[in-house]
């Protein structure tokens, strides 16, 4: 995220009792908030996202070992904040960095890795919303629902309904490629 959004929030959950945690700092969170990929989506820089999943993965690495030996189910969890309009991706309002679905596809995949994971996936229009510190700090330790999203203040969740499909009508045949990719 932003430098400005990142010390906003970091001082709301401060306020609220949490022991701010960066890399390189002794120990291991019991959560990370991730504020990802705040610059503006620019079609000309397809390696932009790289400096942030890096980041992003370095802190998961340090974390894994203390987070895949524990035991309790309520504790440890990562938080995504993502910038896809306040929709999850959804709506009709331009999407500021479409690119956070790549974090969003991470936090709900994490607990394939480490079981008691718990995660959080808050979509919002704008890296430096002036309500993101509260909105942080009122989801943490909130687990449940994955995904939540914020458009104009008001808090939405994203609930997955089972459906039927038809069979695939696809014939493969021996010079075919098949890219199988999830998100």
């Amino acid at each position: 995220g932003t430098e400005r959004a990142a010390h906003r929030v970091a001082d709301e959950l401060t306020i609220r009792g949490a022991v701010p945690w960066r890399l390189g700092d002794a120990g291991t969170p019991d959560v990370v908030v991730d504020l990802t990929l705040a610059e503006r989506f620019d079609p000309g820089d397809p390696a932009a996202f790289e400096k942030s999943l890096l980041r992003t993965l370095a802190v998961l690495r340090h974390c894994y070992p203390d987070w895949a030996a524990e035991t309790d189910a309520r504790r440890i969890g990562y938080l995504a904040v993502t910038y896809l309009g306040g929709h999850a991706g959804y709506g009709s309002t331009p999407i500021h960095q479409p690119l956070g679905g790549i974090w969003a596809g991470l936090a709900k995949t994490l607990h394939r890795e480490i079981p008691n994971a718990n995660v959080r996936v808050i979509d919002v229009s704008d890296p430096d919303l002036p309500d993101l510190p509260r909105i942080v700090a009122d989801e943490l330790y909130r687990w449940g629902l994955v995904e939540v999203a914020y458009p104009d203040g008001r808090r939405h969740t994203l609930v997955p309904r089972p459906r039927n499909v038809a069979k695939p009508q696809v014939r493969l045949r021996a010079e075919d490629t098949v890219l199988v990719c999830g998100g």
